[in-house]
């Protein structure tokens, strides 16, 4: 086994396959008249914290801003710019053929999704979970920034989820430069969780006191729960209740405490690795597929039952669909731009 191999953390890997798969369920039942798993959504929550962590440990490894930015491009980009033509000719397939709730995407809009900060040009994202990539993509850039002049990474993160907090205390949601600096930096209520995947990683690497390290994570964890808590009771785009936060975010937090410990290795097995192995794709490519397509045609022209269509036809067909991208697509596409970087 190489030396990579033995640094791997398979429980991370193994709770990014877990992450990916609450989403994908609750996307799954999202139409349904009846059951549902709304707390599913909250897979984006651990899927942060786990970046926290996960990027951290590449800038810890890294001497130089460039290898960081090669490194974040081949991951992120290639198998994304794929996922969006795939989705793209399968909307104006849909449309075409008639299928109900299709709504149409321009070719401008799909050049500006393929820039992954569509964001920024108020335009939509072509398919729902492609929302956090401008999360991941602000927080890849701070932490670069920082990286580039030698900060303290993990205190900075600490010290702007306190801002977070006073800035949610203080200012009134309809002050026009919060509202400002909120849709310019949309990470901004998200930087507890990233800041506690980096306290975690500290912690896990015993570069921190354990007291100084679970007081900070313990004011992360206040912190998110406050920001949820402002946030849900101004608006009602959330689909949680508080109390499911509430519990999702002290599962998340449990989670990553058995991580640093060495105490959830129970978690890796076959099938949490294989979904890890697959969760980047999975995550990108379910959404329109699943609800749009799949799910509609067996259950409305096909009359199969809804829970069937969702759990035995269609997520073994995006979980296949989704290994496929993988093996075929983000290997094959991330060696060849790997050897192109480095010439």
């Amino acid at each position: 086994m190489n030396k990579k191999a033995k640094e791997r953390i398979f429980e991370l890997d193994a709770l990014r396959g877990i992450a990916s798969l609450l989403v994908v369920i609750f996307h799954l039942l999202m139409n349904s008249n009846g059951l549902t798993f709304n707390i599913g959504s909250t897979g984006v929550d651990l899927f942060f914290m786990i970046s926290g962590f996960v990027i951290y440990n590449s800038i810890d490894n890294e001497s130089k801003p460039i290898a960081f930015i090669k490194s974040r491009f081949i991951r992120l980009f290639p198998i994304y710019w794929v996922v969006v033509i795939f989705t793209f000719i399968l909307i104006r397939i849909a449309f075409y053929l008639d299928f109900p709730n299709i709504e149409l995407t321009s070719i401008k809009d799909f050049f500006i999704n393929l820039t992954m900060i569509q964001y920024y040009f108020k335009v939509k994202d072509i398919d729902g979970p492609f929302w956090t990539l401008i999360l991941e993509l602000n927080f890849y850039v701070l932490v670069l920034f920082l990286f580039r002049f030698r900060v303290k990474i993990p205190i900075l993160f600490f010290i702007f989820t306190v801002i977070v907090f006073v800035c949610e205390l203080f200012i009134s949601p309809d002050n026009k430069y919060y509202q400002s600096i909120l849709f310019n930096f949309p990470l901004f209520k998200w930087i507890p969780l990233f800041s506690a995947g980096i306290l975690f990683y500290k912690i896990y690497k015993k570069e921190i006191q354990l007291a100084i390290g679970l007081t900070m994570l313990l004011i992360c964890y206040g912190i998110q729960i406050f920001i949820f808590y402002q946030f849900h009771s101004l608006s009602d785009e959330t689909f949680i209740s508080f109390n499911q936060h509430l519990l999702s975010t002290s599962i998340y937090f449990l989670l990553f405490s058995l991580l640093v410990t060495n105490k959830l290795k129970f978690i890796s097995n076959k099938a949490t690795l294989f979904l890890g192995r697959i969760s980047y794709p999975l995550y990108l490519i379910h959404q329109f597929i699943s609800i749009s397509i799949i799910i509609p045609f067996c259950n409305q022209y096909l009359g199969i039952n809804y829970y069937i269509s969702s759990f035995l036809i269609c997520l073994p067909l995006i979980l296949i669909l989704s290994f496929l991208f993988h093996k075929y697509i983000e290997l094959k596409l991330s060696k060849v731009l790997l050897v192109l970087l480095k010439k």
